[in-house]
């Protein structure tokens, strides 16, 4: 700490929160960090004109000239950054003791020498410059005091009497001579400037010496110690203890001799405003306690922080402002909570033994009747309110079961009576203990301890959190945190932290909340399998205590020396990076290349087949967001269809962390090899008009790589067609040569290759204005020929063609061996027309009746009679026969369905399929050889 001379003008120092300003004597405080950051710092020295600051940290000197507005390194020449010391000489000397020696400025900072002949390269902790700019003098880590007469040109030791003490402090009085060291035991005095030493350490409750002030009455001296602050008022001779503030590693003394600021360790400023009489809390704005313990109310709002020399405070707004509420507490240093149900009972665990608040910590007392020890580290409270277990420093657990009014031990199978951590089973029987030897464990209430640390082994255990199975249990440790999946009986090593302070399980079992030893927070949301930092906003802090409200939603973090962070939404990961990535084509997985491993950036694949491609990208941790090729994807599902083009493809997923401070991107290039396709099938073929047909066909089921297009070729002739757009499935050809029958081919192509149609379409004959029309039968005996004659001269054929297979609807009682006859007559007048049809000689017409489809029903046609191989239709347009829907003439005879031809005789009788026909030839055939065989018997 530094005090300006105004006496108003303040700075402090802090672990982690950089430097703080204070303009109003420590009523209120801001950070004044700009340019430097937030970085531990070691050291402070402040000039007369009250604007230039210079703070030694682990980086280095960084120096301000306004005040503490903003600062900028000043480093140059300096041979070790470990600044931990700071000394200011006359005009623009500094010193700085470092982890490497001293170094001297002679221009304020802008650059350094070291200065440390004589000396050696000591770990200097302290230094204090004469009012001659000559004298100098540096406390070392472990060769007690150095002292030089030529500005740092040259060192001798001065230490007789004390020894290789690691001084941690110096005072100078104003005649040069007297000289007050503080120790790790105690203080020592020289009143010869240095040349001999002696112990002043009578009344000095505690030896370990962090800072000194000297008045300047050269009596009145101040020590700040690891047990608060004692004074002085004869020189050093005796000491009494003022101030209740425990670990106190700063002080600085005002110009009047009576303002005194005490920096403490967690429990932020102190100021006496009468040379240490009376004490007063100035954090205002500070934010600078160590919190080593937390509890959350059920109400989500109610919060209290126990800190390391501030006490405790509470927060009725979920932690937006705080309030010291220490009414009856009888120590400032606060180790452990624990809350009740019913948000009034509080418990906290001290370095002067247990205190309880019946009203909201409004007032304490003290209930430690049969507690042995007072230094209490844990407290578990059951769910009754009144049964209170208690873990202290070398004493083992305390148990009390009328809410802390009597203790009894409960040792038995202890044997590490160092408890740091308790959690207690919803049975109220079972307790784990965390001590500096691993973790034991009770099922009987205490009676009995074993040991339950299998695979952890003698760790220090800082923390626990059980899980609401009462099986799964989370510790804390030295080196790093532990996971039992069966009530401790053995652990496990989980996740990449070090030493872990705190921990807090969310109420889905799930989630884990780490707080480490200077990296922040970590989380999983797996259950502790895989893990990702946590901490913005909060930078890489200690963190000591950790609550959890919302189900895990709102998170409160109790660090060292920067009070409680809060978040509201999880403690949003910085973590981008993917868990597992999956590629699948048409339903089925692709392997990577290489195999997916979340810290590499970049993988191919090879497919064959069109099949749409999908990614299914699994988060690390949940809070992450993920892009599938732009398109947000959740994590564990797959991606919307990708098509995948022949030849290279990129696909891309991009992970962002549930903060939004870092993204990274996977890439997969999927080459899509190109495969030639399977046959068309199912290829038809229809005359529309003079000299066309109109062919489809359907794709092939395998399609390859894709089918880029087709080709339909006609036989006789080699006449070709290919569609528009090219893959689509039906063409029609023009310029055929009317009447001559035509079958048709689909061959489909890529790149890669082609094939045709193995089976041909039927055939199909184009007219123009032709009275006469053949194709083959069906039946394979020869050609089917059809005449028109009648309705006028221009009477004929606009369309015509033999389909092998009756249309839908064709009655199941009759079949069609010599095909379907279906045509179109235009330019016909009202008179009758008559349509000649020749069957192949042999057909056995005779008997059989000759069917049609009019108005979409199946009938036999009366304007039909039958020779020996022909069939006669007598039709008229608009009358018998026509089926174009239009009662008048009108030029036009239709038949859509066509003329079915060659029913079995029989009438109703059933009429056998073309496969019936030839078991029904078969049937003759073998009844006429059974006659014969009778006749010639």
């Amino acid at each position: 700490m530094a005090v300006g001379s105004d006496g108003q003008t303040v700075f402090a120092g802090t672990t982690y929160g950089g430097v703080f300003k204070s303009t109003d004597g420590g009523t209120s405080w801001a950070a004044a960090n700009t340019g430097m950051g937030t970085d531990g710092v070691l050291s402070l020295a402040l000039g007369s004109d009250g604007q230039t600051v210079f703070a030694g940290t682990g980086a280095g000197v960084f120096r301000s000239t306004d005040g503490g507005a903003s600062w900028a390194a000043a480093n140059t020449g300096l041979g070790n950054l470990s600044v931990l010391s700071l000394a200011l000489g006359s005009g623009q000397t500094v010193f700085a003791g470092t982890g490497g020696g001293v170094f001297k400025s002679s221009d304020g900072g802008t650059s350094w020498a070291a200065a440390n002949t004589g000396m050696g390269y000591q770990q200097v902790l302290s230094l204090a410059p004469g009012s001659d700019g000559q004298t100098v003098w540096a406390g070392t880590f472990h060769s007690g005091v150095f002292k030089s007469t030529d500005g740092g040109a040259s060192w001798a030791a001065a230490s007789t009497g004390m020894g290789n003490q690691r001084v941690r402090s110096l005072a100078l009085g104003s005649n040069g001579q007297t000289v007050f060291a503080g120790t790790e035991a105690g203080v020592f005095k020289s009143t010869d400037g240095g040349t001999s030493w002696a112990a002043a350490n009578t009344g000095l409750g505690n030896l370990y010496m962090s800072a000194l002030a000297l008045g300047s009455d050269g009596q009145t001296v101040f020590a700040a110690t690891n047990d608060g602050v004692f004074r002085s008022s004869d020189g050093g001779t005796s000491w009494v203890a003022v101030g209740p503030m425990g670990t106190t590693p700063a002080l600085a003394l005002g110009s009047d001799g009576q303002t005194v600021f005490a920096g403490t360790a967690g429990g932020g400023v102190f100021k006496s405003s009468d040379g240490g009489a009376n004490w007063v809390a100035a954090n205002t704005g500070l934010g600078s306690y160590y919190v080593q313990s937390l509890a959350l109310g059920s109400d989500g709002q109610t919060v209290f922080a126990g800190t390391a020399g501030g006490g405790v405070f509470k927060s009725s707004d979920g932690g937006t402002s705080w309030a010291a509420v220490n009414s009856g507490l009888g120590s400032y240093y606060v180790q452990s909570l624990a809350l009740g149900s019913d948000g009034q009972t509080v418990f906290v665990g001290t370095h002067s033994g247990v205190f309880r608040s019946s009203n909201g910590g409004t007032n304490w007392t003290a209930v430690n009747t049969g507690l042995s020890n007072l230094n209490v580290y844990a407290l578990a409270l059951g769910s009754d309110g009144q049964t209170v277990w208690a873990g202290t420093a070398d004493s083992g657990v305390f148990r009390s079961s009328n809410g802390g009014t009597n203790w009894t031990a409960v040792n038995t199978g202890l044997s590490n009576l160092n408890m740091y951590a308790l959690a207690l089973g919803s049975d109220g029987q079972t307790v784990w203990a965390g001590t500096n030897d691993g973790v034991f464990r009770t099922s009987n209430g205490g009676t009995s301890w074993a040991a339950a640390h299998t695979g952890m082994g003698n760790l220090t255990v800082y923390s626990l959190a059980l899980g609401s199975d009462g099986q799964t249990v989370f510790a804390a440790t030295n080196g790093g945190v532990f996971r039992s999946s069966n009530g401790a009986t053995s652990w496990v090593r989980v996740g990449p932290m070090g030493a872990t302070y705190a921990l807090a399980l969310g109420s889905d079992g799930q989630t884990v909340f780490a707080g480490t030893a200077g990296g922040g927070v970590y989380k999983s949301s797996d259950g502790s399998a895989n893990w990702a930092v946590a901490k913005r906003g909060m930078g890489n802090q200690a963190v000591y205590s950790l609550a959890l409200g919302n189900g895990g939603q709102t998170v409160f973090a109790g660090t060292s020396g920067r009070s409680v962070f809060k978040s509201p939404n999880g403690a949003l990961s910085s973590e981008s990076r993917l868990l597992n990535l999956v590629l699948s084509v048409g339903g089925s997985p692709v392997a990577l290349s290489p195999a997916f491993n979340s810290g590499t950036p970049g993988y191919t694949a090879t497919v064959q087949g069109a099949g749409g491609a999908t990614l299914t990208p699994t988060a690390w941790i949940n809070d992450q967001t993920i892009t599938v090729n732009g398109t947000p994807v959740a994590s564990g599902s797959a991606s919307a269809s990708i098509v995948l083009n022949p030849g290279s493809n990129t696909l891309s997923v991009v992970i962002t962390s549930g903060d939004a401070t870092s993204t990274s991107t996977y890439t997969i290039t999927v080459t899509r090899q190109v495969v030639a396709p399977a046959a068309p099938t199912n290829v038809q073929a229809v005359p529309t008009g003079g000299g066309q047909v109109t062919v489809t066909w359907q794709p092939p089921a395998d399609v390859g790589s894709g089918i880029t297009g087709y080709v339909v070729t006609a036989q006789p002739g080699g006449q070709t067609c290919v569609p528009s757009p090219a893959t689509a499935t039906t063409c029609t050809f023009t310029g055929l040569p009317n009447g001559q029958t035509q079958t048709f081919a689909v061959e489909a192509t890529n790149s890669a290759g082609s094939a045709t149609s193995a089976t041909p379409s039927n055939p199909a004959t184009p007219l123009a204005d032709a009275k006469a029309f053949s194709a083959p039968s069906p039946m394979g005996t020869g050609p089917v020929g059809v005449t028109v004659a009648g309705g006028g001269a221009t009477c004929a054929f606009e369309s015509v063609q033999l389909v092998s297979a009756a249309s839908a609807g064709a009655p199941a009682t009759r079949s069609f061996p010599h095909g379907v006859l279906d045509f179109v007559l235009h330019a016909c007048d009202a008179t009758p027309v008559t349509v000649t049809v020749t069957y192949p000689p042999g057909s056995p017409l005779q008997g059989a009746q000759y069917w049609k489809r009019q108005g979409g029903t199946w009938a036999p046609f009366a304007g039909a009679v039958l020779g020996a191989n022909t069939a006669v239709l007598t039709l008229t347009d608009g009358g018998t026969g026509d089926d174009d829907g239009v009662p008048t003439p009108n030029g036009r005879i239709v038949d859509p369905g066509g003329i079915s031809v060659l029913a079995a005789a029989g009438g109703a009788a059933p009429i056998p399929t073309l496969g019936e026909w030839a078991l029904a030839l078969l049937a003759v055939l073998l009844g006429l050889l059974a006659w014969r065989r009778q006749r010639h018997a």
